[in-house]
């Protein structure tokens, strides 16, 4: 037996044989050297151990092994040096480096927590775009300076930061010369700035990154690969887990990190609202952590709702759902570490979690979370993983073709779909419906109408409609709207057409005050119910 037969402990792990584990965890505690290459597959093993532990005993040997595979990784990170450096990169482990270009407020937000560890590659300095933004940023004698002499713009960063950190250094000259948030992000995001971060204790690296204390849940079973959606979806409602602000802030961090070791951002995660995030146990350990955008980041209709999902405190599963009355466009992405788990499971309880907290009856999937664009959708077959669930493709043709090939499929187990036809299937939308309850109107729909009307109307004043939503809603004349709120008002006046009560008026204001400037998830939730109702009259 090798040093670690990963696929072999994989499979220990997901059929739930504790001795096999054991003696291969032994056998890892005893090795005392390791090549670097060989280790980033044995620490996804134990993360995945860590996430499915069959017992007590095997979880505080997993976790013992996780610590003795970083200081064999430390060990053959100094015994072989810069090449083990540069095949680890973008590993997320201990002592290895990340480099690639984020957003503004991930950039910053990395730069002012983690000065030391964080560094400025790069900057994409074209002649498209370069020389215009720096006039902007310097007085015309700095950039006249730069133009005649030769060197590069990292260079004369460094140059003008003048012993200051130089990213810090461009991200307080950007703040101070462009004080529109947008523009600077959009400026910011043109210059295509290249970072490193050299992950270490401080930082966190994967190995670390945990979701609040929480009892573990032991697989003692295999792990559960077949369900009833119908049968997960109607359990009893799901606990709300307490969060303090620190918990919240732990959490923030814990996502952002997850991500950005891996390369990846989503703007849940970049813009998250801390302050309303939401935990909800869905059991077997694992649990959902919703996470609304700041209000200056919303959608102005729909509601884009992130999560993160945590199994037994591993950050598991990432993504978010877009959100509008009894419906959301919803998929499921989870870490490599973690595939070949209960990924069936996980997106029940998913599903579960979002029914049931925004009151919704349909769910879609985008054409690119089955592979449109995503070759990596394409390669696992994840147009199978929902069409197993009960997800359909929206388009008639396309859902008789993987009737057909879904039967063959069953009828001759040596049948392997082919990439063709998977990229054709991809080409829609997926759709599964818990009720045979109407769906809510189509945002793109209403977007599309108000397009229409602003068109028809333009150059005219809001105010005569601006006027007629405060009346509806009980503003007083001297009150203000919110601005998302005020832009939606030609819709919503004939949406909220008759007269409201009083108590509608105070409940529909408090609703829609939330939409645009306080409890996102809240107002997402009472809309849903609102609508319902409507539906209902």
């Amino acid at each position: 037996m090798s040093v670690f037969p990963v696929a072999d402990f994989r499979k220990a792990v997901q059929f739930a044989q504790p001795e096999l584990q054991v003696a291969v965890l032994n056998n890892l505690l005893a090795c005392t050297s390791l090549p670097a290459a060989h280790i980033p597959a044995i620490h996804d093993a134990l993360l995945f151990a860590l996430a499915y532990p069959s017992s007590k005993s095997n979880y505080k040997l997993t976790s013992k092994a996780l610590e003795h595979t970083t200081t064999l990784l430390a060990k053959a990170l100094k015994k072989e040096g810069k090449k083990a450096l540069q095949q680890l990169e973008g590993s997320g482990l201990n002592g290895t480096l990340i480099q690639t270009a984020f957003g503004w407020d991930l950039t910053k937000w990395l730069s002012n927590t983690f000065p030391e560890q964080v560094k400025l590659e790069s900057i994409d300095w074209n002649a498209t775009h370069g020389m215009d933004i720096l006039n902007l940023l310097v007085p015309r004698i700095e950039h006249d300076r730069f133009l005649t002499q030769s060197q590069t713009i990292e260079h004369w960063v460094e140059t003008l930061a003048g012993g200051l950190h130089p990213l810090n250094f461009l991200i307080d000259l950007l703040e101070k010369r462009i004080p529109d948030p947008a523009l600077r992000e959009y400026l910011f995001q043109l210059l295509d700035i290249r970072i490193s971060v050299k992950l270490n204790t401080q930082t966190g690296s994967r190995s670390t990154f945990r979701s609040p204390e929480q009892s573990i849940f032991m697989h003692s079973k295999p792990l559960q690969k077949q369900l009833s959606l119908e049968d997960e979806l109607a359990k009893k409602e799901l606990k709300r887990i307490a969060l303090s602000a620190q918990e919240q802030e732990e959490l923030f961090s814990a996502c952002r990190m997850q991500l950005m070791t891996l390369g990846r951002e989503t703007d849940p995660v970049a813009y998250a609202d801390t302050k309303q995030f939401r935990m909800y146990d869905c059991g077997r350990g694992f649990r959902v952590l919703l996470i609304p955008m700041r209000p200056e980041k919303r959608l102005p209709l729909e509601s884009f709702i992130g999560y993160m999902g945590f199994k037994n405190r591993q950050p598991i599963a990432y993504g978010g759902a877009w959100v509008y009355g009894n419906r959301a466009r919803i998929g499921l992405n989870v870490f490599e570490a973690y595939r070949g788990g209960e990924s069936v499971w996980l997106f029940s309880a998913l599903m579960r979690c979002y029914k049931q907290v925004f009151g919704l009856e349909h769910f879609l999937v985008d054409p690119y979370q089955l592979g449109k664009g995503n070759e990596e959708g394409i390669k696992s077959g994840a147009f199978w993983f929902y069409y197993r669930l009960g997800f359909r493709p929206q388009e008639a043709e396309l859902r008789q073709l993987a009737d057909e090939s879904f039967a063959r499929m069953q009828a001759d187990k040596n049948y392997t779909c082919p990439t063709k036809l998977l990229r054709k299937l991809a080409g829609s939308q997926m759709a599964l419906s818990c009720s045979a309850v109407d769906w809510a109107e189509e945002p793109m729909e209403i977007a599309v109408a108000l397009s229409k009307w602003f068109s028809k109307n333009r150059g005219m004043e809001m105010k005569e409609p601006l006027r007629e939503l405060k009346e509806k809603l009980g503003y007083s004349s001297r009150q203000a709207v919110p601005t998302g709120l005020a832009a939606l008002a030609p819709w919503l006046n004939e949406k909220l057409s008759g007269r409201l009560s009083k108590t509608e008026q105070s409940k529909l204001k408090a609703m829609f005050e939330a939409k645009f400037i306080g409890d996102e998830i809240e107002f997402a939730s009472e809309w849903s119910k609102w609508l319902a109702r409507k539906r209902k009259d």
